[in-house]
Protein backbone atom coordinates (compact mmCIF):
# COMPACT_ATOMS: atom_id res chain seq x y z
CA UNK A 1 0.00 0.00 0.00
CA UNK A 2 1.05 3.64 -0.31
CA UNK A 3 1.92 6.05 2.45
CA UNK A 4 0.10 5.18 5.67
CA UNK A 5 -2.47 7.65 6.96
CA UNK A 6 -2.33 8.89 10.53
CA UNK A 7 -5.34 6.66 11.31
CA UNK A 8 -3.46 3.58 10.02
CA UNK A 9 -0.41 4.49 12.12
CA UNK A 10 -2.48 4.72 15.30
CA UNK A 11 -4.17 1.43 14.42
CA UNK A 12 -0.72 -0.18 14.25
CA UNK A 13 0.06 1.18 17.73
CA UNK A 14 -3.26 -0.06 19.12
CA UNK A 15 -2.87 -3.58 17.66
CA UNK A 16 0.77 -3.83 18.77
CA UNK A 17 -0.27 -2.94 22.32
CA UNK A 18 -2.90 -5.67 22.17
CA UNK A 19 -1.07 -8.48 20.27
CA UNK A 20 2.61 -7.49 20.25
CA UNK A 21 2.93 -9.51 17.01
CA UNK A 22 4.43 -7.70 14.00
CA UNK A 23 3.36 -10.32 11.45
CA UNK A 24 -0.24 -10.34 12.65
CA UNK A 25 -0.52 -6.54 12.76
CA UNK A 26 1.01 -6.32 9.30
CA UNK A 27 -1.71 -8.64 7.97
CA UNK A 28 -4.54 -6.90 9.82
CA UNK A 29 -3.54 -3.35 8.71
CA UNK A 30 -2.44 -4.43 5.23
CA UNK A 31 1.06 -2.99 5.31
CA UNK A 32 4.60 -4.30 5.40
CA UNK A 33 6.22 -5.66 8.52
CA UNK A 34 8.90 -2.95 8.16
CA UNK A 35 6.17 -0.28 8.36
CA UNK A 36 4.82 -1.84 11.52
CA UNK A 37 8.27 -1.90 13.11
CA UNK A 38 8.99 1.71 12.05
CA UNK A 39 5.78 3.23 13.43
CA UNK A 40 5.72 1.12 16.57
CA UNK A 41 9.34 2.15 17.21
CA UNK A 42 8.48 5.78 16.55
CA UNK A 43 5.63 5.56 19.09
CA UNK A 44 7.83 4.01 21.76
CA UNK A 45 10.42 6.81 21.40
CA UNK A 46 8.15 9.84 20.87
CA UNK A 47 4.75 8.71 22.14
CA UNK A 48 3.39 9.82 18.77
CA UNK A 49 3.28 8.87 15.10
CA UNK A 50 3.93 12.23 13.39
CA UNK A 51 6.11 12.33 10.29
CA UNK A 52 9.61 13.63 10.91
CA UNK A 53 10.43 16.74 8.94
CA UNK A 54 13.57 16.44 6.89
CA UNK A 55 16.17 19.08 7.76
CA UNK A 56 16.94 19.36 4.03
CA UNK A 57 20.28 19.91 2.41
CA UNK A 58 22.75 21.95 4.41
CA UNK A 59 23.09 25.44 2.84
CA UNK A 60 26.33 25.95 0.95
CA UNK A 61 26.56 29.58 2.07
CA UNK A 62 26.41 30.52 5.73
CA UNK A 63 24.23 33.50 6.77
CA UNK A 64 27.38 35.64 6.95
CA UNK A 65 28.44 34.55 3.45
CA UNK A 66 24.95 35.29 2.10
CA UNK A 67 25.06 38.81 3.55
CA UNK A 68 28.51 39.37 2.05
CA UNK A 69 27.31 38.13 -1.34
CA UNK A 70 24.34 40.51 -1.16
CA UNK A 71 26.55 43.49 -0.29
CA UNK A 72 28.98 42.78 -3.13
CA UNK A 73 26.31 42.20 -5.77
CA UNK A 74 24.32 45.28 -4.75
CA UNK A 75 27.43 47.49 -4.71
CA UNK A 76 28.47 46.33 -8.22
CA UNK A 77 32.10 46.89 -7.25
CA UNK A 78 33.35 43.41 -8.15
CA UNK A 79 31.13 42.77 -11.16
CA UNK A 80 28.81 39.79 -11.58
CA UNK A 81 28.07 36.67 -9.58
CA UNK A 82 31.16 34.80 -10.84
CA UNK A 83 33.42 37.52 -9.44
CA UNK A 84 31.56 37.44 -6.12
CA UNK A 85 31.95 33.63 -5.99
CA UNK A 86 35.74 34.05 -6.34
CA UNK A 87 35.69 36.76 -3.68
CA UNK A 88 33.83 34.53 -1.20
CA UNK A 89 36.36 31.74 -1.71
CA UNK A 90 39.23 34.18 -1.29
CA UNK A 91 37.73 35.40 1.99
CA UNK A 92 37.47 31.81 3.26
CA UNK A 93 33.67 31.92 3.22
CA UNK A 94 33.45 28.80 1.03
CA UNK A 95 35.74 25.77 0.81
CA UNK A 96 35.45 25.64 -2.98
CA UNK A 97 34.41 27.94 -5.80
CA UNK A 98 30.62 27.94 -5.81
CA UNK A 99 28.37 28.48 -8.81
CA UNK A 100 26.85 31.80 -9.85
CA UNK A 101 23.42 30.38 -9.06
CA UNK A 102 24.50 29.60 -5.49
CA UNK A 103 25.73 33.17 -5.07
CA UNK A 104 22.59 34.82 -6.46
CA UNK A 105 20.26 32.46 -4.59
CA UNK A 106 22.07 33.17 -1.32
CA UNK A 107 22.10 36.93 -1.93
CA UNK A 108 18.40 36.95 -2.74
CA UNK A 109 17.67 35.00 0.44
CA UNK A 110 19.66 37.55 2.45
CA UNK A 111 17.74 40.38 0.78
CA UNK A 112 14.43 38.68 1.58
CA UNK A 113 15.45 38.39 5.23
CA UNK A 114 15.90 42.18 5.17
CA UNK A 115 12.44 42.58 3.68
CA UNK A 116 13.83 43.65 0.30
CA UNK A 117 14.26 42.21 -3.19
CA UNK A 118 17.43 41.80 -5.24
CA UNK A 119 16.80 41.98 -8.99
CA UNK A 120 19.00 41.73 -12.06
CA UNK A 121 18.60 44.70 -14.38
CA UNK A 122 19.77 44.74 -17.99
CA UNK A 123 20.25 48.05 -19.71
CA UNK A 124 19.33 51.38 -18.22
CA UNK A 125 16.97 51.18 -15.24
CA UNK A 126 13.39 51.97 -16.17
CA UNK A 127 12.42 55.54 -15.45
CA UNK A 128 9.93 55.92 -12.67
CA UNK A 129 6.56 57.30 -13.74
CA UNK A 130 5.62 60.55 -12.08
CA UNK A 131 2.06 61.50 -11.20
CA UNK A 132 2.17 64.16 -13.92
CA UNK A 133 3.24 61.61 -16.56
CA UNK A 134 0.51 59.18 -15.49
CA UNK A 135 -2.16 61.85 -15.86
CA UNK A 136 -0.81 62.94 -19.25
CA UNK A 137 -0.91 59.35 -20.47
CA UNK A 138 -4.44 58.93 -19.19
CA UNK A 139 -5.66 62.11 -20.92
CA UNK A 140 -3.92 61.13 -24.15
CA UNK A 141 -5.50 57.67 -24.13
CA UNK A 142 -8.97 59.05 -23.50
CA UNK A 143 -8.55 61.65 -26.25
CA UNK A 144 -7.35 59.04 -28.75
CA UNK A 145 -9.44 55.97 -27.91
CA UNK A 146 -11.22 56.27 -31.28
CA UNK A 147 -8.36 57.72 -33.38
CA UNK A 148 -7.83 56.23 -36.85
CA UNK A 149 -4.10 55.55 -36.54
CA UNK A 150 -3.73 54.54 -40.20
CA UNK A 151 -3.05 58.20 -41.09
CA UNK A 152 -0.28 58.48 -38.48
CA UNK A 153 3.44 58.15 -39.19
CA UNK A 154 5.11 56.94 -35.98
CA UNK A 155 8.73 58.03 -35.71
CA UNK A 156 11.62 57.51 -33.33
CA UNK A 157 15.39 57.44 -33.03
CA UNK A 158 17.21 54.25 -32.13
CA UNK A 159 20.80 53.22 -31.48
CA UNK A 160 21.84 49.83 -32.84
CA UNK A 161 25.05 48.46 -31.31
CA UNK A 162 27.37 46.50 -33.56
CA UNK A 163 28.17 43.15 -32.00
CA UNK A 164 30.88 41.05 -33.57
CA UNK A 165 29.78 37.37 -33.71
CA UNK A 166 30.23 35.83 -30.28
CA UNK A 167 30.53 39.14 -28.43
CA UNK A 168 28.01 40.53 -25.99
CA UNK A 169 27.05 44.19 -25.75
CA UNK A 170 24.59 44.23 -22.89
CA UNK A 171 24.71 46.52 -19.86
CA UNK A 172 23.56 44.89 -16.62
CA UNK A 173 23.60 45.36 -12.87
CA UNK A 174 22.12 44.05 -9.63
CA UNK A 175 19.71 46.39 -7.86
CA UNK A 176 18.46 46.12 -4.28
CA UNK A 177 14.91 47.44 -3.92
CA UNK A 178 14.75 50.75 -2.15
CA UNK A 179 18.26 51.74 -3.26
CA UNK A 180 18.92 54.71 -5.50
CA UNK A 181 21.26 53.32 -8.15
CA UNK A 182 23.03 56.18 -9.96
CA UNK A 183 23.26 56.00 -13.73
CA UNK A 184 27.06 55.72 -13.66
CA UNK A 185 26.90 52.43 -11.76
CA UNK A 186 25.23 50.62 -14.65
CA UNK A 187 27.83 48.54 -16.46
CA UNK A 188 28.25 49.82 -20.00
CA UNK A 189 29.91 48.14 -22.98
CA UNK A 190 33.40 49.39 -23.81
CA UNK A 191 32.89 51.94 -26.60
CA UNK A 192 30.91 49.72 -28.98
CA UNK A 193 30.39 50.92 -32.52
CA UNK A 194 26.81 52.00 -32.98
CA UNK A 195 24.38 53.26 -35.59
CA UNK A 196 22.13 56.14 -34.49
CA UNK A 197 19.17 56.46 -36.86
CA UNK A 198 15.75 58.03 -37.33
CA UNK A 199 12.94 56.33 -39.23
CA UNK A 200 9.18 56.17 -39.39
CA UNK A 201 6.56 53.48 -39.83
CA UNK A 202 3.02 53.58 -41.14
CA UNK A 203 0.17 51.17 -41.73
CA UNK A 204 1.19 51.18 -45.39
CA UNK A 205 4.97 50.85 -45.13
CA UNK A 206 8.17 52.25 -43.66
CA UNK A 207 10.39 55.23 -44.41
CA UNK A 208 14.07 55.17 -45.27
CA UNK A 209 16.43 55.50 -42.34
CA UNK A 210 18.39 58.68 -41.67
CA UNK A 211 21.79 58.33 -39.96
CA UNK A 212 22.49 61.09 -37.43
CA UNK A 213 25.22 62.25 -35.06
CA UNK A 214 26.12 59.68 -32.44
CA UNK A 215 26.81 57.06 -35.10
CA UNK A 216 30.30 55.59 -35.44
CA UNK A 217 32.29 56.82 -38.46
CA UNK A 218 29.68 59.50 -39.13
CA UNK A 219 30.75 63.08 -39.72
CA UNK A 220 28.20 65.81 -39.11
CA UNK A 221 28.24 69.48 -40.05
CA UNK A 222 26.06 70.31 -37.06
CA UNK A 223 27.58 71.78 -33.93
CA UNK A 224 26.82 71.74 -30.23
CA UNK A 225 26.28 74.81 -28.04
CA UNK A 226 30.04 75.23 -27.60
CA UNK A 227 30.63 75.28 -31.34
CA UNK A 228 32.22 71.83 -31.51
CA UNK A 229 31.11 68.91 -33.63
CA UNK A 230 27.83 67.55 -32.26
CA UNK A 231 28.08 64.13 -30.67
CA UNK A 232 24.33 63.64 -30.67
CA UNK A 233 21.22 64.87 -32.46
CA UNK A 234 20.62 68.65 -32.38
CA UNK A 235 17.61 70.76 -33.35
CA UNK A 236 19.28 71.82 -36.60
CA UNK A 237 20.08 68.24 -37.55
CA UNK A 238 16.57 67.07 -36.74
CA UNK A 239 15.21 69.80 -39.00
CA UNK A 240 17.33 68.21 -41.71
CA UNK A 241 15.93 64.75 -40.82
CA UNK A 242 12.43 66.15 -41.29
CA UNK A 243 13.17 67.99 -44.55
CA UNK A 244 15.20 65.24 -46.21
CA UNK A 245 13.61 62.05 -44.90
CA UNK A 246 10.52 62.00 -42.69
CA UNK A 247 8.39 64.58 -44.52
CA UNK A 248 9.29 63.44 -48.07
CA UNK A 249 8.80 59.82 -47.08
CA UNK A 250 5.48 60.62 -45.44
CA UNK A 251 4.44 62.35 -48.66
CA UNK A 252 5.42 59.25 -50.67
CA UNK A 253 3.49 56.93 -48.35
CA UNK A 254 0.30 58.89 -47.71
CA UNK A 255 -0.25 61.43 -50.46
CA UNK A 256 -2.32 61.01 -53.60
CA UNK A 257 -2.99 63.63 -56.31
CA UNK A 258 -4.90 66.48 -54.69
CA UNK A 259 -4.79 64.97 -51.18
CA UNK A 260 -1.85 65.15 -48.78
CA UNK A 261 -3.05 65.15 -45.19
CA UNK A 262 -1.45 62.89 -42.63
CA UNK A 263 -0.23 63.08 -39.01
CA UNK A 264 3.37 63.06 -37.78
CA UNK A 265 4.03 61.55 -34.35
CA UNK A 266 7.08 62.64 -32.34
CA UNK A 267 8.11 62.30 -28.70
CA UNK A 268 9.28 65.13 -26.46
CA UNK A 269 13.00 64.99 -27.30
CA UNK A 270 14.56 68.48 -27.00
CA UNK A 271 15.78 68.13 -30.59
CA UNK A 272 12.13 68.20 -31.69
CA UNK A 273 11.39 71.65 -30.24
CA UNK A 274 11.16 73.40 -33.65
CA UNK A 275 9.23 70.66 -35.45
CA UNK A 276 6.01 72.66 -35.82
CA UNK A 277 7.84 75.53 -37.51
CA UNK A 278 9.55 73.15 -39.96
CA UNK A 279 6.25 71.36 -40.71
CA UNK A 280 4.46 74.70 -41.25
CA UNK A 281 7.10 75.80 -43.77
CA UNK A 282 6.87 72.40 -45.49
CA UNK A 283 3.09 72.62 -45.79
CA UNK A 284 3.29 76.09 -47.30
CA UNK A 285 5.97 75.07 -49.78
CA UNK A 286 4.38 71.75 -50.80
CA UNK A 287 0.70 72.57 -50.51
CA UNK A 288 0.36 69.82 -47.94
CA UNK A 289 -1.68 69.48 -44.73
CA UNK A 290 0.66 67.58 -42.43
CA UNK A 291 -0.26 67.81 -38.75
CA UNK A 292 1.83 67.05 -35.67
CA UNK A 293 0.11 64.63 -33.28
CA UNK A 294 -0.64 66.75 -30.19
CA UNK A 295 0.07 65.95 -26.54
CA UNK A 296 2.22 62.83 -26.96
CA UNK A 297 2.91 61.88 -23.31
CA UNK A 298 6.47 61.62 -21.96
CA UNK A 299 8.07 58.30 -21.00
CA UNK A 300 5.68 56.33 -23.22
CA UNK A 301 7.63 53.96 -25.51
CA UNK A 302 4.94 51.34 -24.88
CA UNK A 303 2.50 53.48 -26.90
CA UNK A 304 4.76 53.74 -29.96
CA UNK A 305 4.63 50.65 -32.23
CA UNK A 306 7.94 51.57 -33.86
CA UNK A 307 9.59 50.22 -30.69
CA UNK A 308 8.34 46.78 -31.77
CA UNK A 309 9.91 47.35 -35.19
CA UNK A 310 13.27 48.30 -33.64
CA UNK A 311 13.25 45.07 -31.61
CA UNK A 312 12.40 43.01 -34.69
CA UNK A 313 15.20 44.63 -36.70
CA UNK A 314 17.74 44.06 -33.92
CA UNK A 315 16.83 40.37 -33.67
CA UNK A 316 17.07 39.92 -37.44
CA UNK A 317 20.45 41.67 -37.62
CA UNK A 318 21.80 39.62 -34.70
CA UNK A 319 21.05 36.43 -36.65
CA UNK A 320 23.30 37.58 -39.52
CA UNK A 321 26.50 37.80 -37.45
CA UNK A 322 27.91 40.76 -39.40
CA UNK A 323 31.72 40.84 -39.48
CA UNK A 324 32.25 44.53 -40.23
CA UNK A 325 30.55 47.75 -39.23
CA UNK A 326 29.66 48.58 -42.84
CA UNK A 327 28.05 45.16 -43.26
CA UNK A 328 26.17 45.77 -40.01
CA UNK A 329 24.98 49.19 -41.18
CA UNK A 330 23.80 47.81 -44.52
CA UNK A 331 21.97 44.99 -42.76
CA UNK A 332 20.08 47.37 -40.45
CA UNK A 333 18.97 49.38 -43.48
CA UNK A 334 17.99 46.21 -45.35
CA UNK A 335 15.93 44.82 -42.47
CA UNK A 336 14.12 48.14 -42.03
CA UNK A 337 13.03 47.98 -45.66
CA UNK A 338 11.81 44.40 -45.19
CA UNK A 339 9.53 44.77 -42.17
CA UNK A 340 6.62 42.41 -43.01
CA UNK A 341 3.36 44.25 -43.84
CA UNK A 342 1.56 41.80 -41.56
CA UNK A 343 3.65 43.04 -38.63
CA UNK A 344 2.78 46.65 -39.38
CA UNK A 345 -0.92 45.83 -39.66
CA UNK A 346 -0.84 44.04 -36.29
CA UNK A 347 1.02 46.90 -34.61
CA UNK A 348 -1.53 49.44 -35.82
CA UNK A 349 -4.37 47.13 -34.88
CA UNK A 350 -2.98 47.05 -31.31
CA UNK A 351 -3.21 50.83 -30.87
CA UNK A 352 -6.83 50.84 -29.68
CA UNK A 353 -5.98 48.12 -27.16
CA UNK A 354 -2.99 50.11 -25.94
CA UNK A 355 -5.22 53.11 -25.29
CA UNK A 356 -7.74 50.91 -23.45
CA UNK A 357 -4.99 49.41 -21.28
CA UNK A 358 -3.71 52.85 -20.31
CA UNK A 359 -7.24 53.81 -19.24
CA UNK A 360 -7.78 50.52 -17.40
CA UNK A 361 -4.41 50.93 -15.64
CA UNK A 362 -5.26 54.52 -14.68
CA UNK A 363 -2.40 55.84 -16.83
CA UNK A 364 -0.01 52.99 -16.05
CA UNK A 365 2.10 51.01 -18.48
CA UNK A 366 0.45 48.70 -21.01
CA UNK A 367 2.99 45.88 -21.09
CA UNK A 368 3.73 46.44 -24.80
Amino acid sequence: MGRLSEEDRYEIVSLMKKHNNVKMVSRLVGCSKEAVRRWWGRYIVTQGVSVKKSPGRKPVLTPVARELALEQLASNELGGASAVARYLKGQGMTKKLVSRRTVTRGARKAAKERGANLTHVRGKPKKGMTESTRLQRLRFARDNINTDWRRVLFTDRSKFHFKYPGSVVRPSTWVLSGSDVPQKSIFAPSHPQCLNVYAGISFYGVTKMHVVAGSSKHKTKHTNLKGGEAKNITQSEFAEVLQKTLLPEGRRIFCTPGLCNWILQLDGDKAHNKVRLVVKEWNEAKGASVQVLPNWPPNSPDLNPIENVWSWIQSQVNKKGCKSFQEFKDEVEKQLSQVPPKHLANYYKSMKKRMKLVIENDGGYTGY
